[in-house]
């Protein structure tokens, strides 16, 4: 992926007005923390989420572990810790979580850096990120940098600290303009901030790889509260048309040789702290009387489907997304501040889990694999592209799940399909922590028979049990696919249909004479 977000930068404006929920788009809701008292501003990255929490009287950190299913007090020092953020980085690096702490009399940056291979948020260790006299706060993490708006020169600065070298942490000066810089947002290598150097707050940005600043919008108006993903671009709050809409700078291509202003939402009502992933801008949206979370799917700069997050009883506010999937947010449904989390399934079944869907005895699915995406497994060192071992290069898959209402033998065949598939079986799509075992797989299947590239696989089914149903093409063939579930074991063709349609017939017959025809025998 292209890491020159500054290099070249071409400016196109595309106004998109908000429409109505996207077809093909769902989102599968859950509750992360529900305690009486009340949990705010959460941040997600990878399978952590992370929030201020104040059930022992003042606010503490707490995090949840969306694969261990656990939930964590990551610090209940004395004081208030606040505004938490997550990063990973990479590989090289261990994750650490930074928040605002405000034990020593001031606000200062602290943080939880995790020492343990496996990423158990149980094993770890806090660390002083910067406890200047002066006041450091609303940090953001990206695992080997840490940011933050800091007032040691008199007015508010962006510094950042690196953790590229584990033993001698490097603290720095991002901008320190004699104006103000609040409110940072970064991922990968890139840092955003609201800056009002010209009388009125603009966004800027900093490439930390090339030592790059850049003005990313100065129109008129007030453009405040950033979010950045990566080469992908910015997002921010913009009140240039007299209310608070969603303004992005985004990538014009795959390779992100260019890039153009987009009006992301600017529908009546008011739209403010956004959150960008790479596929998709959310944002907390008043339109409907109470506050909501909303969402677009960025298909490209000059066309996307919007839809609605969450948009229940009570207010959802401050969203956090995570690359493709996953969105975070404060919610009052309950009567108080809570942690709710949802998967945006965007591309339909493409992700393993929970954006599978779910197949029944006899009823036959139409799907397609085309767009879709590779499905990553954890490993101790960081990721695999999961395969299947009947097949040959099938790294693009969708999937379902089946859950059999009795036990017995199943047959699931992919027969009538239009690409040549191939069909595998697995106990879960997900490495199972914490010592990351990896899928099992049950069953798999490329061509079924010579003359037939379906594909057809029998379990002897559990009653209850959840199988994982992953389907992909023969060297990474896309396309529209068939699959249905039936009871009973499969039978082997009949060697002589040649055509596949389950019985001897003239056509087999024509089938056979041809290719007699064309071959060598005298």
């Amino acid at each position: 992926m292209a890491k020159r977000i500054f290099a070249f930068v071409i400016v196109i404006f595309v106004m998109f007005w908000c429409a109505e929920s996207a077809p093909g788009i769902h989102v599968v809701e859950m509750e992360i923390c529900t305690d009486p008292n009340a949990q705010r501003n959460p941040d997600i990255e990878d399978n952590f989420i992370v929030w201020q929490d104040n059930r022992n009287g003042d606010w503490d950190i707490y995090a949840y572990d969306l694969k261990r299913h656990a939930e964590y007090a990551i610090c209940t020092a004395d004081g208030n810790q606040t505004n938490p953020s997550v990063g990973f980085g990479n590989i090289l690096y261990e994750p650490i979580i930074a928040w605002q702490d405000d034990r020593n009399g001031n606000n200062d940056i602290y943080g939880y850096k995790l020492i343990d291979p496996y990423y158990d948020l149980a094993i770890g260790t806090e660390i002083e990120i910067c406890t200047d006299p002066c006041d450091q706060q609303n940090p953001v993490s990206m695992g080997n940098y840490v940011c933050w708006q800091d007032c040691r020169n008199g007015n508010w600065d962006i510094y950042g600290k690196s953790y590229e070298n584990a033993m001698e942490p490097n603290e720095f000066v991002i901008c320190d303009d004699s104006s103000d810089q609040i409110n940072p947002a970064a991922d990968w290598y890139y840092v955003a901030w609201q800056d009002n150097r010209g009388g009125d707050w603009d966004i800027y940005g900093f490439d930390l790889d090339d030592q790059n600043e850049v003005a990313v919008c100065t129109e008129d108006g007030n453009q405040t509260n950033p979010s950045c993903s990566g080469p992908i671009g910015f997002a921010w709050q913009d009140d240039r048309n007299g209310g608070e809409d969603i303004y992005g700078l985004l990538c014009t291509d795959i390779i992100c040789s260019g890039y153009a202003e987009v009006g992301v939402c600017t529908a009546p009502g008011t739209q403010i702290n956004t959150s960008l992933s790479i596929e998709a801008v959310v944002w907390q949206d008043d339109r409907n009387g109470t506050w909501d979370i909303y969402g677009y799917k960025i298909d490209n700069i000059y066309f996307g489907q919007e839809f609605i997050v969450s948009a229940g009883a009570g207010d959802q506010v401050r969203p956090a997304t995570y690359v493709y999937d996953s969105v975070v947010w404060q919610d009052s449904r309950n009567g108080n501040d809570d942690i709710y989390a949802a998967y945006l399934c965007l591309r339909g079944n493409d992700n393993c889990g929970e954006c599978a869907i779910e197949l029944f005895d006899g009823q036959p699915y139409f799907g397609s694999t085309q767009d879709m995406s590779v499905t990553h497994i954890d490993t101790p060192t960081g990721y695999e592209w999961l395969t299947s071992t009947c097949g040959f290069n099938d790294f693009v898959d969708t999937w379902h799940i089946y859950q059999p209402a009795v036990g017995g033998p199943v047959t699931i065949t992919t027969e009538g399909s239009s690409i040549d598939t191939i069909l595998a079986v697995f106990n879960s799509c997900y490495s199972q922590h914490p010592d990351y075992q990896p899928p099992i797989e049950l069953a798999c299947n490329d061509d079924y028979c010579l003359e037939n590239a379906g594909s057809k696989v029998t379990l002897d089914a559990v009653k209850g049990k959840t199988y994982y149903v992953r389907v992909s093409g023969f060297n990474n063939q896309t396309g529209e696919y068939r699959i249905v579930v039936k009871r009973g074991a499969a039978t082997d063709p009949i060697k002589s249909d040649l055509n596949g349609n389950g019985k001897v017939d003239l056509f087999d017959f024509s089938i056979f004479a041809s290719e007699w025809l064309m071959s060598d025998t005298e």
